[in-house]
């Protein structure tokens, strides 16, 4: 406790240290001790404080009672004040370096106050560390009395750090931390923060699996106009420098709540993000029901890929693995920056197409650039790199209604391999001003992504400026379209439907021209009330007749309720009027031997194309079928544009098992009364001897 001027030449202040003997087996606990109350002057050049650091060895740091590092009750427990020209100082609550795991958890953390005029490149993390195995679990970093603020000239600030860069098969569980109350206010070069930041390098483990989950993270703020770089991101997936080797593992980042992030600096590299990926090493990526709201930014960057201004999630770091974006909930994010920038919702880059990088059951929402002279808002940008990349759109609600700028429900930027969408839902309405264009699907003249589209509902009711307003934008006109049926394109004004190549086009005319969509609609929907983003159907005779197509494999609309056989259009599922729901039965076992056979029976004989998995089966539209593969195998009943398909039936063919050795260890020639034991190595459960032709009862054991 108390007040000191800090004369020494040390560089580094630490309140507990703990460094165990690099042999010692034993876990150390370390629990409920208290760091409170430093108050450090110092001239020096790079002297760096710690509550507490553990290093070498295993160690749990907190129990149910944990450690308190400064304090959430008072602002100025911790307080630095660099009084000369310091550099790289590194402030951290809680730092821990093991070649074994390390558990923290149930900590508090807070009230730092760093600060000096003249001190450049300072940093404060409240926990950083690196371990074989880390759980970072119920951590309180932070609070509305409790700030870790900077007020230097340069430098960062990071709720919890993670290194995986020195192990390639280091694994960790982030799980419950509360992160708030982060204010970096410096006013040079660099002024950012990042609630949760992993640093990784390639991993050798397949079977590592990295969690981020049900995190808070909220008010961190960069407070300065005058930062070059003052970015704010909620979670943040980094790279080590000079790592390139493919790499593994599997990263979940699920149900985390991320909410008020700003950015006062209006720097041309300064962005706004709720989860960020820029590292490739990855061997699945899965961003799921997380929830990211009040992201604002005064970043005055132009880019729209790598620097959009604000967005909720980034994932930019394209490998040759799966990426699932499901279920998050993003809105109420803002650019206030004077010069034209991007606001983007879901802001992708990829580059596989055996790989797809999905995105289902994402609601988007309520994205403002005050920027009324050329700002974009975006719901989705998808990008591929020279013409690979497949991407898959399911079940998503996009409304988009900002004042002013040009808005794209989904924006195909540059070219990808294959855009599938299907049961979307994506609205544009508000009002623009000057010559600013609007659709709920844009794709670029830098694309010619292959576009297969169905059960959609491409929608814009967007008025008011000089400027046209589309369902569609092809820039490319029809290379690459070619797929496209069951659709629903609104436009307020029947003589903008698309956009053509140059020519603007009704949707007769466009259905005539690109000899797509024969079974598509153009038509008023009726929704629950579109004032308040709610884009869920009313059962209304209007909306009946928006039937759409059945795609296999996908059985459940944007809140998971059942589709019907003959689906509706959009990504909520209502009843459509079906003539006829076939179904497919069958007596025999569905698991059979090779070059045996499962006889399927549909209830529909005529109108009908048999499937097997996702495929059409060549041939096979009559009433019965013979299935001798293994496989998912159904019908689709097509009469006009009536579709309607039925449930699945799963055959298994069982693999012809490999020819049993019998052998013996004796003679094969033997006297009457003698015997000898003959022998197999086959180890199957169905095992029959024979002599002869005759099988011998009860021999059915390897001996």
């Amino acid at each position: 406790n108390g007040k000191a001027i800090y004369l020494g030449n040390n560089s580094r202040i630490v309140g507990l240290h703990v460094l165990n003997n690099q042999f010692d087996t034993t876990t150390t606990v370390i629990n409920g001790n208290i760091i409170r109350n430093f108050n450090i002057s110092s001239s020096r050049t790079v002297p760096s404080f710690t509550g507490i650091s553990a290093e070498t060895g295993s160690f749990i740091i907190g129990l149910d009672a944990g450690n308190k590092v400064g304090s959430l009750v008072n602002d100025s427990s911790i307080v630095i004040n660099y009084t000369g020209s310091a550099a790289n100082a590194f402030i951290t609550g809680i730092r821990y370096e093991s070649n074994d795991f390390c558990n923290v958890q149930n900590n508090e953390i807070g009230s730092f106050n760093l600060s000096g005029s003249l001190a450049v490149n300072t940093n404060i993390t409240a926990i950083s560390g690196r371990a074989n195995k880390m759980i970072l679990r119920k951590n309180t970093i932070g609070s509305g009395t409790g700030r870790l603020q900077s007020n230097t000239v340069s430098g960062g600030i990071n709720g919890i750090m993670i290194i995986l860069s020195f192990n390639p098969n280091a694994k960790y569980t982030c799980i419950q931390n509360t992160i708030q109350h982060l204010y970096n206010n410096n006013t040079g070069a660099t002024a950012t923060l990042d609630g949760i930041t992993t640093i990784s390098g390639p991993a050798n483990d397949d079977g590592i699996e990295n969690k981020i989950w049900n995190n808070q993270i909220s008010e961190l703020h960069a407070t300065k106009a005058g930062a070059s770089d003052g970015s704010v991101k909620g979670i943040s997936l980094e790279t080590s420098a000079n790592n390139s080797t493919s790499s593994s593992g599997r990263h979940i980042i699920r149900g985390n709540q991320i909410n008020e992030l700003t950015t006062k600096s209006n720097g041309d590299t300064t962005v706004v993000i709720g989860i960020s990926n820029s590292c490739p090493y990855y061997g699945e990526m899965n961003i799921d029901t997380n929830t990211i709201r009040h992201l604002r930014s005064a970043g005055r960057s132009e880019d729209a890929l790598f620097h959009a201004a604000v967005q909720g999630i980034s994932m930019l770091a394209p490998n040759n693995a799966p990426v699932n974006i499901t279920g998050n909930r993003i809105y109420y994010l803002e650019s206030t920056a004077t010069v034209p920038t991007y606001v983007v919702g879901v802001n992708c880059l990829h580059n596989s197409d055996s790989s797809i990088l999905s995105l289902t059951r994402n609601h988007i929402y309520y994205l403002e650039n005050a920027q009324a002279g050329g700002g974009v808002v975006a719901g989705m940008i998808l990008n591929g790199i020279r013409d690979s990349g497949s991407y898959s759109l399911t079940n998503n609600m996009i409304v988009l209604k900002p004042a002013n700028a040009i808005v794209y429900g989904i924006y195909n930027m540059f070219a990808a391999g294959q855009l599938k969408f299907h049961f979307n839902t994506i609205t544009v309405g508000g009002t623009a001003n000057g010559n600013n264009v609007s659709a709920a699907f844009y794709r670029s003249f830098f694309s010619k992504s292959k576009v297969i589209s169905s059960g959609n509902i491409f929608y814009n009711t967007r008025k008011g400026g000089s400027g046209k307003h589309y369902a569609v934008i092809n820039d490319n006109g029809a290379p690459g379209w070619t797929g496209s049926d069951f659709n629903n394109f609104y436009s307020s004004n029947p003589a903008t439907i698309f956009l053509w190549g140059a020519s603007d086009l009704s949707y007769p005319a466009y259905r005539d021209s690109s000899r797509q969509d024969s079974c598509s609609k153009s038509q008023d929907v009726d929704f629950t009330d579109i004032t308040y983003v709610n884009v869920h159907l009313q059962q209304t005779a209007n909306n009946k007749s928006l039937i759409a197509a059945p795609v296999f494999g996908i059985t459940t609309d944007f809140d998971g309720d059942i589709r019907h056989s003959t689906p509706g259009m959009g990504a909520d599922e209502i009843e459509v009027p079906s003539q006829i729901s076939p179904s497919v039965t069958t007596t025999d076992p569905t698991v059979i031997c090779k070059d045996d056979s499962v006889t399927l029976i549909s209830s529909v004989t005529s109108g009908i194309q048999w499937y097997r998995n996702d495929t059409a089966i060549a041939g096979a539209t009559m009433g019965i079928y013979h299935a001798k593969q293994s496989g998912s195998y159904y019908v689709i009943f097509r009469e006009g544009c009536t579709l309607a398909i039925s449930d699945s039936v799963r055959v298994t063919v069982k693999p012809v098992p490999p020819s049993p050795t019998m052998f013996t260890e004796g003679p094969v020639s033997f006297c009457e009364g003698e015997s000898e034991l003959l022998q197999t190595y086959y180890l199957f459960q169905a095992l029959q001897w024979f002599r002869n032709d005759t099988a011998i009862a009860g021999a059915n054991d390897k001996n």
